[in-house]
């Protein structure tokens, strides 16, 4: 998806300049949050799957950015200072909780979907 056609998650700020961004970040919007944006949101058979991709979606940006976070620490030089250190402890930590949380939800999409194959709606019949 280009600049001009791209869907992107509602939750992103509306005044972020995608132009400007690090082609890095620029390329993993592109090419991963868009795409499951598009599938796991967009093209969600009720809102219960739609509300678990949402929240899939918005972990994976929030990975990428501890991703982007912890690769700056690995630059030569910041190994060595015990404040560094502790920093990419914390970051590790944290990014570990959300992979966690990540699979957690990612559990609960396939559970969803799974009984949508045995069984049609799962919204339509938690509502009646």
């Amino acid at each position: 998806m280009d600049a001009t056609t791209a869907i992107r998650p509602y939750f992103f700020p509306a005044d972020i300049d995608f132009a400007t961004l690090p082609e890095e970040v620029k390329l993993a919007v592109e090419t991963l949050i868009e795409p499951l944006y598009q599938q796991l949101v967009l093209e969600a058979e009720d809102p219960l799957e739609r509300a678990a991709g949402s929240s899939l979606v918005c972990l994976m940006v929030l990975e990428l950015l501890d991703q982007f976070e912890l690769g700056q620490l690995m630059r030569p030089g910041n190994q060595d200072e015990q404040a560094d250190r502790d920093q990419r402890d914390q970051l590790t930590a944290r990014y570990l909780r959300l992979v966690g949380g990540k699979q957690k939800t990612t559990d609960l999409i396939l559970r969803i979907r799974n009984y949508h194959a045995k069984h049609g709606s799962l919204a339509a019949d938690l509502a009646g």
